[in-house]
């Protein structure tokens, strides 16, 4: 789009959203953009799927949706768990870990 346009690639987003009224909402995928390899990991069974980074950037991110993202597209559209795998690994596993997190400090 800045190619054809022969504008800076920022120029270019920042006119697109100026020509939207402010209107445009832009997404970016920083990491894990390797759609194979991410569900290569999501599909191994010590993976723990979760939403976290201890709220170092917790101002940045708004992932609230990542669990349906995980039933929808991975498991729905993608295949790469099925459905009970998904919600097992969004719940029954989360606990299975805390679990094994209290007994290492109950000892």
């Amino acid at each position: 789009m800045a190619k054809k346009a022969n504008k800076d690639p920022l120029d270019c987003i920042l006119d697109f959203a100026l020509s939207e009224e402010l209107g445009t909402m832009f997404v970016a995928q920083l990491l894990h953009n390797d759609e194979k390899a991410v569900g290569r990991i999501l599909a191994d069974p010590d993976t723990h799927i979760s939403l976290s980074d201890a709220s170092a950037h917790l101002t940045f991110f708004c992932d609230a949706g990542f669990g349906l993202h995980l039933m929808g597209h991975w498991s729905r559209d993608l295949g790469v768990l099925d459905l009970p795998q998904a919600v097992h690994r969004l719940t029954g596993q989360q606990r299975s870990n805390q679990s094994f997190v209290a007994e290492l400090f109950d000892q």
